[in-house]
């Protein structure tokens, strides 16, 4: 016999390879798209929420785990967001993720794995009207420089310590209400400073912005990045968090850079 074998060697069958995971990939678009029509992501990503409880009830059964990779293969590939995207984004999370205090691992509730962040600090009116002046003198002095995010960072880090007295610093300082701090800027001598927050849903900066942040009256300085999925979002100058917001508004006029 060929391959050196003799007559009363004994055949083993080899275990058979798993079938492609692209081609599963491939079926399972091509049914969900005769099956469902087309639709956005968001039905399969809310449908994948109902999945993961059923798996965290029962973690060892696969066909749950099998659901939930069917949905964000779905939800991916409605979104229009290829492999690729969701890898460089994967990359700029994992930076981010890195950067941030996490608590002892457990099981449970995801509110018992959240580590309480760092009240904000609360400032008086003149720290905040001294904190203001002295933002837009670096805004000038530094202006298209690679200084600029560092001496802000700086200078916040400074008020929040002479504020707060502790040596953990938050990522913001909180005014109740928002207009407040619109007021406080209209008793800035300065011309370039606007006194208007931006929803973050009619308007986004540039990436590379540093502007001022705001969500439920937390006011904060964030750089503006972009994520594979081109997707705009802020991040702190001080820690590098990543900064939920629903509105912003630009430092003075003489931090913007000025795009050709």
């Amino acid at each position: 016999m060929s391959m050196g074998l003799k007559i009363g060697d004994k055949l083993y069958r080899h275990a058979q390879p798993a079938p492609d995971r692209e081609q599963v990939r491939c079926e399972h678009a091509e049914w969900s798209q005769a099956t469902f029509g087309d639709v956005g992501p968001v039905g399969p990503l809310k449908h994948l929420s109902k999945e993961a409880l059923e798996a965290a009830a029962e973690p060892g059964d696969l066909s749950e785990w099998a659901d939930m990779q069917f949905l964000l293969w779905d939800a991916q590939r409605r979104a229009g967001i290829t492999d690729e995207q969701i890898t460089k984004a994967m990359i700029e999370k994992l930076a981010v993720n890195k950067l941030r205090d996490w608590p002892e691992p457990k099981d449970g509730e995801p509110r018992l794995h959240i580590k309480e962040q760092p009240a904000p600090v609360v400032l008086k009116d003149h720290e905040i009207r001294e904190l203001v002046n002295q933002l837009r003198d670096i805004a000038i002095k530094y202006h298209g420089t690679g200084q600029l995010r560092e001496r802000i960072a700086h200078v916040i880090r400074g008020a929040m310590l002479q504020a707060g007295n502790s040596p953990v610093i938050p990522d913001g300082y909180r005014l109740q209400p928002i207009s407040e701090y619109e007021a406080m800027c209209a008793t800035v001598n300065s011309d370039e400073w606007p006194q208007r927050w931006i929803p973050v849903s009619e308007q986004m900066p540039e990436v590379g912005d540093i502007v001022l942040t705001a969500m439920g009256g937390v006011v904060n300085v964030g750089e503006t990045e972009c994520s594979a999925a081109n997707c705009r979002f802020f991040t702190s100058v001080i820690s590098g968090r990543e900064l939920p917001a629903t509105h912003w508004m630009p430092l003075p006029a003489a931090l913007q850079e000025v795009k050709p």
